[in-house]
Order: structure tokens, then sequence, then C-alpha cells
């Protein structure tokens, strides 16, 4: 029995509904109060209620998210399919502000952001590079609260590994597509996008790539 059936199935949902929308009430003063706050010098997500700063990044995690940045940009920009953007990008969302390492969103999206915009809505494609801090909230807030606002498709990558994991928007949940440390993985959300997966930690791979997508592009 789920949470919700229990909650209906208690005499006290009066109370439940209320105490609910008490803190509901708190919470939503509160991310004004994040909102207002915001400024680009700071690194932080509004997640279930609470301000959570991020640690500064392991370099090789740094060096991951710019391989995976560097391709998916690149591509994209050649390809005309939309705008790549790094961790700086704010997605909001109904209930939580995230700073995905990567986010991609297709034409139709960009065309309507403004250039003074601050909170972006759901992307087509979220990239996480996962370290010890983050882990355990990629693989559980963040990844329902993606696959509930309609993200399609979904990278968890890990740096101490060297592991990609990709899952696709299968009804309102994520189904696995492809997991692994060799092989080449392909893109739903952006079409016609494939890479190694060892091109997101070998810069020598990773320059290879790049070198084949601008070659695709002339």
């Amino acid at each position: 029995m789920t949470l919700m059936e229990q909650a209906i199935r208690s005499p006290r949902l009066p109370q439940i509904w209320q105490e609910l929308r008490r803190l509901l009430r708190l919470e939503k003063r509160r991310r004004q109060r994040f909102i207002w706050s915001l400024d680009e010098e700071r690194n932080v997500e509004f997640i279930n209620g609470r301000i959570v700063e991020r640690c500064p990044e392991m370099l090789r995690n740094i060096q991951a998210s710019d391989a995976i940045f560097s391709l998916l940009s690149i591509y994209v920009s050649r390809c005309e399919l939309g705008r790549v953007l790094n961790g700086k990008a704010m997605i909001s969302l109904m209930r939580n502000d995230y700073q995905p390492d990567i986010s991609f969103f297709k034409t139709a999206k960009v065309t309507r952001f403004k250039r003074e915009q601050i909170r972006l809505p759901a992307p087509e494609l979220i990239v996480e590079v996962v370290s010890p801090d983050t882990e355990h909230i990629d693989r559980t807030i963040k990844f329902e609260d993606y696959a509930a606002h309609g993200v399609d498709e979904y990278w968890i990558v890990d740096p101490l590994t060297r592991t990609l994991e990709q899952f696709l928007l299968v009804d309102d949940g994520y189904d696995l597509e492809f997991k692994g440390r060799t092989g080449r993985m392909k893109s739903r959300a952006i079409r016609g996008f494939e890479m190694p997966v060892k091109a997101a930690f070998d810069a020598k791979e990773n320059f290879r790539v790049l070198k084949e997508i601008v070659g695709k592009g002339t």
C-alpha cells in the first residue's frame, strides 16, 4: 500500500491534509527567499524545502563533465538541434530547483527563452556527474523528479568507475537503456548523436570524436 493510499484510508485524512498545506506554505516562502537570493556566483539548489550548497567538484568530475559537454554542445550546434547548457543553468520544476551538470533543450523551447531568464523549464536531456556527496540525490530525488517532469533522457556518469548509465523515459518512469564502461551509447533526445563511453573519460578519445563531429559538419 502506498503512502497516498494509507492517507486516504486514514480517519485523520483532514488533519493530514491541513498539515501538508501548512508545510507547503512554509516551503513556498523558503523557496521564494531562495529565488530572491540567487546570483551567478552561488552553486546552490533548492531540494524538498532545503537549500543545498554544492561542494567544489573533484578534478575527475570536472574533466568528465567538460568532455561530455564539449561533445554534446558542438554536435547540437552543428546540427542546429537546440542548446546545451552547463552546470550554471537553473532548472526549476514544480517543487525543486536544480543545477544539473549538463542540460539539453530542443530548439522549440530555446526560442521561448529570454536573455534575462534565470530559471528554466525541464529540458529534454539531463546529465549528472556523480560524486560521493551527490550520488544519493542524483539516484533518488532527482531521478524521480526528472521523470515526473518529462525529462526524456537522463545520464548518470561515474568518473570513479568510468561508467555511463543512460535512462529513457517510459510512461512515467525511467528504464535503464545502457550501462557500461565500454561500447557506444546512442541518445534518443539528441537526434543522431552517439558516443563511445571512453570519450567521457579519455582526452585523446574525446578529441578524436570531436574531430569526427566537426568533420561531419563541414
